[in-house]
């Protein structure tokens, strides 16, 4: 599916797989959005960056629980 995002950390899941914790602001979904996704980065495909830019969210946590280990996150 055709996603938009606002990506905000990079790191390793519980699991070993490399992911990215995003919130969804627009493209397809089956789940409702807006809303905060995990993405394992090894299935997606045709990646495209834009010149947008947003502030981070309130809720943002730069320590997500949903990583073992954190290799990138904005500050």
């Amino acid at each position: 599916m055709h996603r938009i995002v606002e990506p905000y950390v990079v790191g390793n899941t519980s699991t070993g797989k490399q992911s990215l914790r995003a919130y969804q602001i627009g493209g397809s979904s089956s789940s409702p959005i807006p809303s905060w996704r995990m993405f394992t980065l090894m299935k997606m495909s045709s990646v495209t960056l834009n010149d947008s830019t947003f502030s981070p969210r309130p809720e943002y946590n730069p320590n997500d629980k949903g990583m073992a280990s954190i290799l990138s996150r904005i500050e």
